[in-house]
C-alpha cells in the first residue's frame, strides 16, 4: 500500500521507484501483484504516462488510512520491543524494604516497567559492604555513611535514637543526652571496613573527645538487639526502629543531641545495567514530587 500511494502521488514509475529506493521493474511487479490480489486494475499504463483508474482513485483514501494504522501499530510494537525485562536484585538493610520511599520507588518502577521482576534481598552489616562489589545485588537501600566507592541518591532523613535494655534506669529519665550515656558500653561490628560507618552511628568519639567503649560484636540487627536485651550493651538506631524492631527487653529513647540519620539508594559507579538505570529514573521521579521524614517541608504559616 505504501508503494501504491507513492505511485499515486508521482504518477510516474521512474520517480516513484526512485523515492521507494527500488528498481523500476520491481516497483511495477509490486503494483501488479497488488492489483492481482485485489482483482482490479489500479493504474492505467501507456508508453508515456500513467494515471489512476477509478478504482485506484477510490482506493487512495483507504490506503492512506491503512498505512497510518500500520505506522501506529509498528510504533506500539516498537515500544513493547524496547520494554525492559529481567530480574533486578536489590539489597535492603534492616527494615529499609518497608520504608515509604522504598515502597513508592518500587511502585513507580513497576508502573513504568512491568516486565522487571524485583527481588529484595536482606543484607546484614557485613553484606552491605561486599554484596554490591561482588555482583550479588544490583543496588541497595542502605543507611549512610556508605562504603568507599559507592554512588548514592539521598532518599530521606530521620532522627536517631538510643536502644537500651528495658530495665536500664535511664529509660525513666528520657529524653537523654549523649553525656548521660557516656559510661555505657556500645555494641560493636565485626569487620574493620565498617569502622567509619559504625563510628558515625555510635558517635565515636563523643563531643567531649572521649572514645566509645565497645562491647559485644553483632553482624546484624537481631544479634544487636539480643545483646541490648541481655543488658550487654546499648546501640543507636534510626527512629524507625521503634516500629520495625519492637522486641521484649528493649527500649527506645530519644537523645536530644544526636544528629539525624539518612537513607540512600546505593550502586556502583561503573554499572551500566539498564534495569539499574530504570530504578534510578523511577527513584528520581518519585523524589521530584515527594519528600520523606525530616526532609518534608514544614507546613506554611503564612496568612
Amino acid at each position: 500500500m505504501r508503494l501504491f500511494l507513492i505511485l499515486a502521488e508521482e504518477l510516474h514509475f521512474g520517480r516513484a521507484a526512485q523515492r521507494a529506493f527500488l528498481a523500476q521493474p520491481t516497483l511495477s511487479q509490486q503494483i501488479r501483484a497488488l492489483e492481482d490480489r485485489l482483482g482490479v486494475d489500479l493504474v492505467q499504463r501507456s508508453s508515456r504516462q500513467i494515471d489512476l483508474t477509478d478504482a485506484g482513485r477510490a482506493l487512495v483514501p483507504q490506503a492512506r488510512r491503512l498505512v497510518a494504522a500500520m505506522t501506529d501499530l509498528q510504533a506500539v510494537a516498537a515500544v513493547h520491543a524496547r520494554r525492559l525485562q529481567g530480574n533486578l536484585r536489590i539489597g535492603a538493610i534492616g527494615g529499609e524494604a518497608f520504608m515509604p520511599y522504598v515502597i513508592d520507588i518500587l511502585a513507580e518502577l513497576s508502573a513504568r516497567h512491568p516486565g522487571i521482576d524485583v527481588e529484595i534481598r536482606s543484607v546484614n552489616f557485613v553484606e552491605q559492604v561486599y554484596a554490591l562489589p561482588r555482583g550479588e545485588i544490583d543496588a541497595a537501600f542502605l543507611r549512610p555513611p556508605l562504603p568507599s566507592g559507592f554512588r548514592s541518591l539521598h532518599l530521606s532523613s530521620e532522627p536517631r535514637i538510643a536502644c537500651l535494655p528495658a530495665d536500664d534506669p535511664l529509660v525513666d529519665q528520657a529524653p537523654l543526652t549523649l553525656a548521660d550515656l557516656c559510661d555505657h558500653v556500645v555494641v560493636d561490628v565485626p569487620i574493620p571496613e565498617l569502622r567509619q560507618w559504625w563510628d558515625f552511628w555510635t558517635v565515636n568519639p563523643r563531643p567531649d573527645g572521649r572514645p566509645v567503649r565497645y562491647g559485644p560484636v553483632a553482624g546484624d540487627m537481631e544479634a544487636l538487639l539480643s545483646a541490648v536485651a541481655r543488658g550487654q550493651a546499648i546501640a543507636f538506631l534510626p527512629a524507625e526502629a521503634r516500629r520495625d524492631y519492637s522486641r521484649r527487653g528493649v527500649a527506645y529513647i530519644d537523645v536530644v543531641d544526636l544528629a539525624p540519620s539518612t537513607a540512600a539508594l546505593a550502586w556502583l559507579p561503573d554499572s551500566d545495567h539498564p534495569l539499574l538505570t530504570a530504578l534510578l529514573q523511577a527513584a528520581r521521579a518519585v523524589l521530584q514530587h515527594q519528600t520523606y521524614g525530616l526532609d518534608t517541608p514544614e507546613p506554611s504559616t503564612d496568612g
